[in-house]
């Protein structure tokens, strides 16, 4: 979570259902490489970490970061994995 004049911002808040989603899509390891760094940055993001430390981690930089931030807060997550994962 992120400190904003005193109050804790999260850059990413997953549904239950998408949370699930991702975290069997993790679990499963048949995925591309890709889809295993979108599905985990999201996930730590809803988890509180940093845009910067799940850059750092994954190698991802933080404008890709933010683009998939704001394209999953805007679409479902079956549109999301059907156009971009």
């Amino acid at each position: 979570m992120v400190e904003n004049g005193g109050t804790k911002k999260q850059h990413v808040q997953l549904t239950t259902k998408d949370r699930e989603h991702f975290e069997t899509m993790i679990r499963n390891g048949q995925q591309s490489a890709k889809a295993y760094r979108h599905a985990l940055s999201l996930l730590e993001l809803d988890r509180g970490q940093t845009y910067t430390t799940v850059s750092e981690t994954l190698r991802v930089t933080i404008p890709t970061l933010s683009t998939w931030a704001a394209l999953l807060k805007r679409i479902s997550f079956y549109d999301y994995k059907s156009h971009h994962i």
